[in-house]
């Protein structure tokens, strides 16, 4: 199945995507969440629980609205994209900003791939979040390649939150990708509840770290 998103969209709630679904959006597209914190039924914009084989293409835009107000109307650990539970999933060309927290987060799942992404989530210089870029946590066989990131903390990271040490993080790829952070670029840990980490690859990227 797929769907085609060509203008602008404002979204009352998060998104919940299902199995075998592709969706398109074109370049002038925007997903614009709402500054409206009680809006959400979760802490996220784009769920993805338990999906397999869904793709998200198109060089459109998908938007968090922690600067355009979410932030200030008190909303905090709000992510972009949440995925949990999934196999063979795709982001392919898209622009991924502004939540509150973590840009992307990939929990317990396998087959995950981000290509040609531009992500921007700068973090405020008061009374921040952490805005991370993109987050393997508790994954395997997965891949970001091809990607300019903005974030203020843990750009390209692979992280270990399962703690019921049922999936390790291991086989995950950055390749090709330009990034800057007023914090951790690129990390392995900090979350390391997981057996363990094995086979991650950085490569062919460049770091640059600037003051807060």
């Amino acid at each position: 199945t797929s769907s085609l998103v060509s203008s602008e969209m404002c979204i009352r709630d998060r998104l919940n995507m299902r199995s075998n679904l592709s969706l398109f959006l074109a370049d002038d597209a925007l997903l614009m969440g709402s500054v409206n914190p009680n809006d959400y039924q979760e802490k996220c914009l784009i769920r993805i629980d338990s999906v397999d084989h869904f793709r998200i293409l198109g060089y459109g835009t998908i938007d968090g609205a922690g600067w355009s107000g979410l932030r200030k109307n008190g909303a905090r650990e709000f992510y972009l994209v949440y995925a949990s539970n999934c196999k063979d999933i795709v982001f392919d060309g898209v622009v991924l900003r502004d939540p509150t927290f973590w840009n992307t987060r990939v929990y317990r799942s396998e087959q995950v791939h981000f290509r040609n992404l531009k992500v921007l989530n700068n973090r405020p210089v008061r009374n921040w979040t952490n805005t991370d870029g993109i987050d393997f946590d508790s994954s395997k066989d997965c891949s970001l390649i091809n990607a300019v990131i903005h974030a203020g903390d843990d750009n390209v990271v692979v992280k270990g939150l399962d703690n019921e040490r049922v999936w390790t993080t291991e086989n995950i790829l950055f390749d090709r990708i330009l990034t800057m952070s007023n914090s951790a670029a690129a990390k392995i840990g900090t979350e390391t509840c997981v057996k363990k980490f094995s086979n991650i690859t950085f490569s062919l990227s460049l770091i640059h770290i600037s003051e807060p």
